[in-house]
């Protein structure tokens, strides 16, 4: 049964990684690529594939050349009719994908918030605004869903107060 959805999901990778190939030819020469070509260069990455292994989240990442970096937007695809939605969008770089292990959310690191540290957000895979798990002075730097109600962080902290500031995190409207 899960042969046919690796199936759909490697056809998935190849289009589009063909696309992001093929768009960035120059049209001059399409043999020998430039500087700007590898520069504009999107590319798709961090796939995670749902707990049912019917949908997969994954990152296209693409140049912010006003800014000197590079945005992660997050987009959903169906393995079984390869529908695409886009999750995210904006001028913020979405990462580290994971789902919920009942496949109700997805959990992933933005530097979205104010203080433009790195921090954990919520979205539903139907879509809608996420919205902040955490608000870390210094950011988060991994995690991990320990079941479908917790998620284990690292994070560096410096004060004493420290259990101050990590109590009370809210998993949607759920007290963890």
């Amino acid at each position: 049964m899960k042969s046919p959805r690796l199936i759909n999901f490697a056809a998935v990778f190849l289009f589009i990684s063909l696309v992001g190939l093929f768009g960035a030819q120059n049209n001059e020469n399409p043999q020998k690529w430039t500087v700007d070509d590898v520069l504009k260069q999107e590319s798709a990455g961090s796939f995670n594939i749902s707990p049912d292994g019917n949908k997969v989240v994954w990152v296209k990442t693409r140049p912010n050349k006003e800014e000197n970096r590079r945005v992660g937007d997050i987009y959903l695809t169906s393995l079984v009719d390869s529908t695409e939605i886009q999750l995210t969008r904006g001028e913020t770089n979405d990462s580290n994908l994971q789902w919920s292990p009942d496949g109700k959310l997805i959990a992933f690191t933005s530097n979205r918030s104010k203080d433009k540290k790195n921090q954990i957000w919520l979205i539903s895979p139907q879509g809608g605004e996420p919205w902040q798990l955490t608000s870390l002075k210094n950011g988060i730097n991994s995690f991990k869903w320990q079941n479908k109600k917790h998620i284990v962080f690292t994070c560096l902290l410096y004060t004493s107060d420290a259990a101050d500031e990590l109590d009370g995190v809210d998993l949607g409207g759920r007290r963890i």
